[in-house]
């Protein structure tokens, strides 16, 4: 009797066990949808006691998860998100440079041109051409202006988004605190703390968004964040970011054409890093032939890229090679000299004497919105998500283009004033600037002028009204190399500078889309490793069942045999 009663304890336990299973299986089959859900598994062992056998025993429910890949796919969304932000942004400040419907600065420059040629064969006017040569130079002050207007308002709005990301981290900290606390609590206690574990993965993948980070899992189920070397979150304790406002580093601006190639060679730097990444991955991959076959797509976009650049910078003495020694691996020589061998980099620079910074900058007096650890006060690098994506806009292509506007409207003011105060206006008015200000944030027409157009300089010569070799002069600048070491015309710099904007965009989309693809590709390793299959919870939900039902068939069987003892 004593054995049948211990038989019965474990079909018990067996049904116990294989009810458990049957809620897990129909538990992944509910959440076959949920983002960031790892399919569970029953882990099931003997009962061991003394020494005899006592049944099975749940030991616990397990969460499928690839530690490894799931870290990557974090550090793919935050380079992600990063260019995608980027792209937006520069997008947005490619369309306040693009010339649409006649306008823009392009044709107000040209017509502004114009206007001092038809002056000049009618340099006796007292109103016509001397009103429309005003009227043309308001048109490209307004335009100047506006674009100024616009790229400003962009580094505004790109301080404040810092701010209002910089508080959605900061609440997502705290919520990964908290469940820090309710996970090493209730696993604490024995129970499973996997929906919890979903949910704190779920946050970890919007941080991500926001910001590049390392974590560190803990024996105790709770995690540290770190982010720009401080502890954003360290167990049960959330740390906040912060922000100051600071003045913009005249280190951060460019003055003429040769940091634009500083630029390109930087960019060139970032793609043949991905370059080698890929090959790396290429050396050490083992997976089937149709991804090693998309690694080797992506290599040869980035190949695409970079050659794009390398004409863009003036190098033609470059080439791309396989490395012949079975790996897969290719090489990048750029002069003869090695740019990418394999998995190993060297770097474009420029000599010391081509890069220059305009300690002038027409930032200077507004505020920059920095992310800064609220213990030490220090600055924190932030490279990756949103945050990292819209401080690297602000710092290096808002400036450099809001730097070559004014750079060109100084060297305008410059040019056309140093010629017009030669000049004799009608009533024999001379020494007067066509233009007043010190840059772009106050280009203006001389209200002189405006006032009394007769004052424009048009004549060489006192009492000579019908000499017209200061407006002619004034023309001669629309053809005189006055921009980028005397290499460019003034209408040559603003279409580089328009190309320059495009060319930023353009990369950063490319960089978008194929960083959006590897996001997608780990997505689906992930959820080949860590997704339900619906096909497999349907086995599982049958074999749990039939166990089950066989468990129920064998107390069963021990009833009837224990009713006949009992009866006899």
């Amino acid at each position: 009797m004593t054995n049948l009663l211990g038989s019965i304890e474990m079909a018990k336990q067996s049904l116990n066990a294989q009810r458990h299973g049957l809620t897990v299986a129909g538990h992944n089959i509910a959440n076959i949808n949920t983002p960031n859900y790892a399919r569970e598994r029953v882990e099931i062992s003997i009962d061991v006691r003394g020494h005899s056998l006592a049944g099975v025993v749940v030991t616990q429910v397990t969460q499928i998860r690839d530690k490894i890949l799931e870290s990557r796919l974090r550090q793919s969304i935050q380079e992600s998100t990063s260019w995608q932000t980027q792209s937006n942004q520069l997008q947005k400040a490619e369309a306040l440079f693009t010339d649409l419907q006649g306008g823009g600065v392009s044709n107000a420059m040209s017509e502004f041109w114009d206007s001092w040629q038809d002056l000049s064969t009618d340099p006796e006017s007292k109103d016509i051409s001397r009103s429309i040569t005003l009227g043309r130079a308001q048109s490209l002050v307004k335009e100047l202006t506006t674009l100024n207007s616009g790229l400003q308002t962009m580094y505004e709005a790109a301080n404040i988004q810092i701010r209002d990301f910089s508080s959605e981290v900061n609440e997502l900290a705290n919520s990964i605190a908290d469940l820090n606390r309710d996970i090493a609590a209730i696993e604490y206690s024995g129970q499973s703390a996997n929906s919890q574990r979903t949910l704190r993965s779920s946050l970890l993948t919007e941080l991500s968004e926001y910001t590049n980070f390392s974590i560190f899992e803990e024996t105790n189920g709770m995690i540290r964040v770190y982010l720009g070397g401080i502890s954003l979150v360290d167990g049960i304790r959330a740390s906040k970011l912060a922000v100051r406002d600071g003045t913009p580093s005249s280190d951060n601006f460019s003055s003429d054409q040769p940091n634009t190639k500083s630029i390109l060679y930087d960019e060139i730097n970032q793609l043949t890093e991905s370059f080698a990444g890929v090959n790396q991955e290429i050396l050490s991959y083992q997976g089937t032939a149709i991804a090693l076959r998309e690694l080797k797509n992506q290599r040869n976009e980035l190949e695409t890229q970079i050659t794009t650049l390398f004409n863009l910078a003036n190098l033609t003495e470059f080439s791309f090679n396989d490395i012949g020694d079975g790996s897969g691996m290719r090489k990048i020589e750029v002069k003869g000299n090695p740019l990418v061998d394999g998995t190993r980099i060297s770097k474009l620079s420029l000599d010391s004497q081509q890069a220059t910074a305009n300690v002038n900058s027409p930032l200077m007096g507004k505020n920059e919105v920095v992310v800064i650890n609220p213990k030490s006060g220090e600055k924190v690098s932030i490279q990756g998500g949103k945050i990292g994506g819209l401080v690297s806009f602000r710092d290096k292509q808002i400036i450099q283009f809001i730097d070559r506007i004014n750079t060109f409207a100084t060297t305008l003011m410059a040019e056309v004033n140093a010629v017009h105060v030669k000049g004799y206006g009608l009533d024999n008015t001379t020494g007067l600037e066509f233009f007043t200000g010190n840059d772009i944030n106050d280009i203006e027409v001389n209200s002189i002028l405006e006032a009394n157009p007769e004052k424009i300089g048009v004549s060489s010569v006192k009492d000579t009204a019908g000499n017209n070799l200061i407006a002619l002069a004034i023309v001669d600048k629309r053809n005189a190399f006055l921009m980028s070491d005397g290499t460019q015309t003034l209408e040559d710099y603003y279409a580089s500078t328009m190309t320059f904007v495009g060319i930023q965009s353009q990369q950063a989309q490319r960089n978008e889309e194929n960083n959006g693809l590897l996001v997608s590709q780990l997505e689906t390793f992930r959820e080949s490793y860590s997704g339900v299959s619906l096909d497999e919870e349907m086995v599982n939900l049958i074999q749990f069942q039939r166990a089950y039902e066989a468990s129920a068939r064998y107390i069963s069987t021990v009833d009837q045999v224990m009713q006949t003892l009992i009866n006899m």
